[in-house]
């Protein structure tokens, strides 16, 4: 697959495909598309350029992507996960990130069962990095001065994997 990004009545799924296999994968908004250097209106394709695709797939998961070992896989424990599978503490959290342009990150961290407030709509209204981030403040995220404090974005693309594989572990423990 090629394609970069899938827009869709909820939001925008954008896709990275590390070098290291797999995929990252996150559903964003248009202040995330600009933040990412992508079309907020026009698809856009994977870099031929394994570097700059690894470097794109890091940023995605920076902005709370997860990485998954497939689409396929991540959407049937997605659907199950709806359906009331007791997946909550083994599927990996949802992350909705801010990076305000004085510096450090706003992390709203949720499990895959909690609904989020009505003023999340905020959120995803939000025109700029700085207002999502007012927004992701008023909802109730964590502000972190320094990225590295906050443990639930990675390092690095490799810290993002072994991330993705443990939730991957977790999730076929339930299943056996």
């Amino acid at each position: 697959m090629t394609t970069r990004t899938e827009f869709h009545i909820s939001g925008c799924t954008v896709r990275g495909f590390p070098t290291y296999g797999g995929i990252v994968l996150g559903t964003v908004r248009g202040v995330e598309l600009e933040w990412l250097g992508l079309s907020r209106s026009e698809p856009s394709l994977r870099s031929l350029d394994p570097q700059e695709e690894d470097e794109f797939c890091y940023q995605m998961l920076r902005l709370g992507g997860q990485w998954f070992k497939s689409e396929a896989f991540r959407d049937n424990r997605e659907s199950r996960a709806s359906g009331g599978y007791p997946y909550d503490e083994n599927f990996p959290p949802k992350l909705q990130v801010g990076y305000p342009g004085s510096g450090g990150v706003w992390v709203l961290k949720q499990l895959h069962s909690e609904e989020l407030p009505d003023e999340f709509a905020k959120v995803e209204m939000a025109f700029t990095m700085d207002e999502r981030c007012v927004a992701l403040e008023a909802v109730g995220a964590k502000f972190y001065a320094n990225i590295s404090d906050c443990t639930d974005i990675p390092a690095s693309l490799e810290d993002g994997i072994t991330i993705g594989k443990y939730w991957e572990a977790m999730l076929k423990a339930i299943d056996e």
